[in-house]
């Protein structure tokens, strides 16, 4: 039996001081379940952006499904960026462009 897991939340680029690292919470999760062999999901938004198609390049090619990201038309994805290996800062360009995802959209087949 697989487990059906579901990551509901941001994927954005973590801006780290070594370079730009895929991230987000939800995103990590959904991941490393699959890694584990459950059958994953991320719920989100990217925004229209080189960034937001590069985001899902890189979900696909680990293996993430992508079908229930959604892409905003309007809103930037969202970054996080560190200054330090001490201290970090959000850093968004406007709202999240995760937040409104409908909850019922591109469901994959056989998923409540």
């Amino acid at each position: 039996m697989r487990f059906r897991l579901i990551g509901l939340g941001e994927v954005l680029w973590d801006l780290l001081p070594g370079g730009r690292q895929l991230g987000g919470a939800p995103a990590n999760f959904a991941y490393h379940a699959a890694a584990l062999g459950a059958e994953a999901q991320v719920i989100s938004r990217v925004g229209h952006d080189a960034l937001g198609r590069e985001l899902l390049q890189r979900l696909d090619a680990l293996g993430v499904p992508t079908g229930c990201i959604e892409v905003d038309p309007a809103l930037p994805r969202a970054r996080w960026r560190s200054r330090s290996r001490r201290t970090a800062s959000r850093c968004f360009k406007s709202a999240s462009t995760w937040r409104g995802t409908p909850s019922t959209a591109n469901r994959p087949a056989g998923w409540p």
